[in-house]
C-alpha cells in the first residue's frame, strides 16, 4: 500500500471480533460509535474489508462513517455488494483435509480446530459434510468432529489427550466459549506446542506457527492484488466499474521442523510442493561436490582396472557354467525319478538318464547335446498319456507360457497286475523365459494302499450296519415284545377289581412306564435300522426321519424333494440316509436351531441330499472335523460322492452329499430285508 502513491500513505487496521461475535447488533452499534469516535478528524480515502462479517458491517455503514471513501473487500466467499468491487478467494480446506488423510491412512477421526464467534464456524459444516463423503478403503469409517465450544485452556487440555487415529485441521481461533479473543496465529502456536497429533491448515501464516502445512492460501499474493485495486480506485476509477477478480491462489506449503516432529518423509509430499523453515545438514549442502568427487574417483579407477575386470569375469563365468553344468547333471540324477525340463516353446532344455530309459524302451534314440527337441511333437507320436494326451500336453503348454502356476495328472501304465500308477507333477521353471520342470512319480503302492483302506472302511462300515440291523431286529421282535406282555399283563392289574386301589395305581403306574419304555425301544430300534429304508426307499425313510426328530426334538425338519424319483441301490441309499441322520443329530445336539430343512434332489447324472439349519454354526476352518463327520465323508468316498459342509458362526450350517448316478436302477429292483 505504501507504494501505491508518492504522498505518505496512513494504514489503520482494526478488527470487528475484538468487540465480539457477529453479528450481534448491540455490539455493531458500539463498534459503530468507537469508528466515529476514533476517526473523526481523519481523512479516509479507501476502505478495504477482510471477510463477509466486515463487509457486511461496512457495507451498511461507510458512507454514514467515512462519506468519501470507497470500499474495497477479500471475500473467501462469492458475495455481491453494490458500489464495490474486490478480490474472491475461494475458501477451500478440504485439499488440506484430504491430504493430510493421505499422509496417515491409519487415521480414522478428523478433529476441526475452529472458535465460538460466527467467523469462526462459517462454513464448517458444509466442510464435516464433504470430509464424510471422502472415499477410505473399505471397513474404516471416517468419523468427522468440531472442537467442542469450550475455553482456550480446556481446549489446549482436549488437544494433549488426542488418540492416535486422529489428524487435526485448524480453520480458525477468533474467539473461546468465555468470550476471551485471540490472534488465530497465536492460537494455532500454542495449540501445537500441547497436541498429540499433527495439526494442518491452509493458512500461510500458519506456516512456521504449528502448522504442518498443507494446501495453503498465498495472502501475500492477495495481498498484492487487492493493493493494485486500491491503485485503481485511489487513481480514480470507481470501485462499481471494476470487474470482481476471482483467484487460486493456493498451494502446497509445508514446514521442514512439523515434517521432522511427525516423522513426514519428504517423498510422500504432492509433487511441487515448498517446504520452508528448512534445516540443511551437512550431507545435504555438500552432497554435489561429494558425489562430484566420488564420480571422478570412480572414473579413474574404472579406467585403470578395466582390462583386469574383463579378464577375470570371462574366466570366472566360464568355470561358474561348467559347474553350473555338472551340477545341473548331478542333481537331475540324483533325483531318482524320471525329469524333463522344457524351455517356453516346449523343447527339451535337459533331462536324466530316466528320460533316456523311457525313449529307448520305446524305440526312440536320444539326442545328445541338442537344447531343441520338440518335446509336444514326441509326446503326441508316443501317444505318453493314452487317451489323454492331448488334454495332459494342453495343461503343459500352459505351465510352460507362465498362464498356470501347476499341472497334475495320475494315469495308468500297462494293464492287469503289471499295471503302475504315475503322477506327473508340473511346475514353472523359475526363470525369465518361461518354462516347466516335469517329474514322474511312481505311486502304485500308495493307490494300492488308499483301495485297500477304502476295502477296510468299506467292510467296517457293512459290519457294523449289520450288527446295527441284528441290534434292531432283537429290540423290536424280542425286548420290544416282551415289554408289550408285561405292559399288558399291568395295564390287567390295573383295572382288576379284587386288587386294592393302592395295587391298582401301582399297577397303572407300571404300565404307563413300560409303555414309555417300549416306545423308547421302539424308537432306538428305528435309528440303528430303517426298515422303510428297505421296503418304501430313500425318499419315504427320510420323510420318517425328519417327523421322528420332529417329534422327538421339538425343532420343526422339513423335506423337500425335486426330480424325477428314482430307486437308488441299497449301498447308496443306506450312506445318504446315515448322512442325513447324523447331520440331524449334530443340529439337535450343537445348533440351537429353530428349524431344519433336508433337500433331495434328483438329477440326470447324480443325487444330491442337502441339510440346512438356522442355528449358531460354527467356524469350519477351526472345527468340523469330529468322528460324525468323518465317517459320512467315509460313506461317501464308498459310494464315489463328495461331502461338503459349509458353517459361519452366526449364520447356520449346511451339510451336502452329492452321489454320481453311473446308470439307471430299475424301480423293480428292491432290497429287501434279511429274513429276521
Amino acid at each position: 500500500m505504501a507504494n501505491l502513491s508518492d504522498n505518505q500513505v496512513s494504514v489503520y487496521v482494526e478488527t470487528l471480533g475484538e468487540y465480539g461475535p457477529a453479528p450481534d447488533p448491540r455490539l455493531e452499534a458500539d463498534f459503530e460509535k468507537f469508528l466515529s469516535r476514533k476517526y473523526t478528524s481523519a481523512h479516509i480515502d479507501l476502505l478495504i474489508a477482510v471477510g463477509s462479517p466486515p463487509l457486511h458491517f461496512l457495507a451498511a455503514r461507510y458512507t454514514r462513517l467515512f462519506p468519501n471513501a470507497k470500499l474495497l473487500y477479500l471475500l473467501f466467499d462469492p458475495e455481491s455488494v453494490p458500489h464495490t468491487t474486490g478480490l474472491i478467494l475461494p475458501w477451500n480446506p478440504m485439499p488440506t483435509s484430504a491430504l493430510a488423510l493421505r499422509l496417515h491412512p491409519e487415521a480414522q477421526r478428523v478433529l476441526l480446530i475452529t472458535g465460538t464467534s460466527f467467523a469462526d464456524r462459517e462454513g464448517v459444516q458444509e466442510l464435516v459434510q464433504m470430509l464424510k463423503q471422502y472415499s477410505r478403503p473399505a471397513g474404516k469409517e471416517l468419523k468427522v468432529e468440531v472442537l467442542p465450544a469450550i475455553s482456550f485452556t480446556h481446549a489446549q487440555k482436549y488437544l494433549s489427550r488426542l488418540s492416535p487415529d486422529t489428524i487435526c485441521v485448524f480453520i480458525s481461533y477468533y474467539t473461546d466459549s468465555e468470550g476471551e479473543v485471540f490472534v488465530p496465529t497465536n492460537a494455532l502456536q500454542a495449540f501445537s506446542r500441547v497436541s498429540t497429533r499433527p495439526i494442518y491448515s491452509n493458512w500461510d501464516a500458519g506456516i512456521g506457527r504449528g502448522s504442518v502445512g498443507g494446501s495453503v492460501v498465498n495472502m501475500v499474493e492477495a495481498g498484492k492484488t487487492v493493493a493494485s485495486l486500491a491503485g485503481r480506485v485511489l487513481a480514480g476509477e470507481q470501485p462499481g466499474s471494476i470487474t470482481p477478480i476471482r483467484a487460486e491462489l493456493q498451494s502446497y506449503r509445508f514446514d521442514w521442523s512439523q515434517l521432522m516432529r511427525w516423522d513426514i518423509r519428504l517423498d510422500r509430499l504432492p509433487a511441487g510442493s515448498l517446504v520452508s523453515n528448512r534445516d540443511y545438514g551437512f550431507w545435504e549442502k555438500y552432497r554435489r561436490w561429494i558425489f562430484g568427487g566420488a564420480f571422478v574417483i570412480i572414473v579413474q579407477a574404472l579406467l585403470i582396472f578395466n582390462f583386469i575386470r574383463i579378464h577375470l569375469a570371462r574366466s570366472r563365468a566360464e568355470r561358474a557354467l561348467a559347474k553350473g553344468e555338472r551340477l545341473k547333471t548331478s542333481v537331475l540324477e540324483s533325483i531318482g525319478k524320471r525329469v524333463v525340463v522344457l524351455d517356453a516353446e516346449g523343447n527339451i532344455i535337459t533331462a536324466n538318464h530316466y528320460w533316456d530309459e523311457y525313449l529307448r524302451a520305446h524305440g526312440r534314440k536320444p539326442r545328445k547335446g541338442s537344447r531343441k527337441t520338440p518335446y509336444f511333437g514326441l509326446a503326441s507320436v508316443l501317444q505318453e498319456f493314452g487317451e489323454r494326451t492331448a488334454v495332459t500336453l494342453e495343461g503343459i503348454r500352459s505351465v510352460c507360457e507362465g498362464n498356470r502356476p501347476r499341472f497334475e495328472l495320475e494315469y495308468p501304465v500297462g494293464s492287469g497286475e503289471d499295471q503302475n500308477w504315475i503322477l506327473l507333477v508340473v511346475t514353472p521353471l523359475e526363470h525369465a523365459d518361461g518354462g516347466a520342470v516335469m517329474i514322474y512319480l511312481n505311486v502304485t503302492q500308495s493307490k494300492k494302499d488308499e483301495a485297500a483302506i477304502r476295502s477296510l472302511s468299506g467292510k467296517l462300515i457293512s459290519a457294523q450296519e449289520d450288527e446295527r440291523s441284528r441290534i434292531a431286529r432283537e429290540l423290536h421282535d424280542d425286548i420290544n415284545q416282551q415289554l408289550a406282555l408285561v405292559a399288558i399283563q399291568a395295564q390287567c392289574l390295573s383295572v382288576s377289581q379284587a386288587a386294592g386301589m393302592v395295587f391298582r395305581q401301582q399297577a397303572k403306574d407300571l404300565w404307563e412306564k413300560v409303555t414309555l419304555i417300549s416306545s423308547d425301544v421302539q424308537a432306538l430300534s428305528h435309528r440303528l435300522y430303517s426298515t422303510k429304508l428297505d421296503y418304501l426307499g430313500l425318499q419315504a425313510a427320510l420323510g420318517g426321519l425328519c417327523r421322528e426328530f420332529t417329534e422327538q426334538q421339538y425343532i420343526a425338519a422339513t423335506l423337500h424333494v425335486e426330480g424325477e424319483g428314482r430307486r437308488l441301490d441299497h449301498e447308496t441309499s443306506l450312506a445318504l440316509f446315515r448322512v442325513a441322520q447324523e447331520s440331524l443329530r449334530n443340529v439337535s445336539k450343537h445348533s440351537h436351531a429353530t428349524s431344519v430343512h433336508v433337500f433331495f434332489v434328483n438329477e440326470p447324472a447324480r443325487s444330491i441330499l442337502r441339510v440346512e439349519d438356522d442355528g449358531v454354526g460354527f467356524d469350519h476352518a477351526g472345527g468340523g472335523n469330529g468322528i460324525g463327520v468323518l465317517s459320512m465323508r467315509e460313506r461317501m468316498q464308498l459310494v464315489h460322492g463328495t461331502l461338503d459342509i459349509l458353517s459361519k458362526a452366526g449364520e447356520g450350517t449346511s451339510v451336502q452329499a452329492v452321489v454320481p448316478i453311473h446308470a439307471p436302477h430299475s424301480a423293480d429292483a428292491i432290497r429287501m430285508p434279511a429274513a429276521a
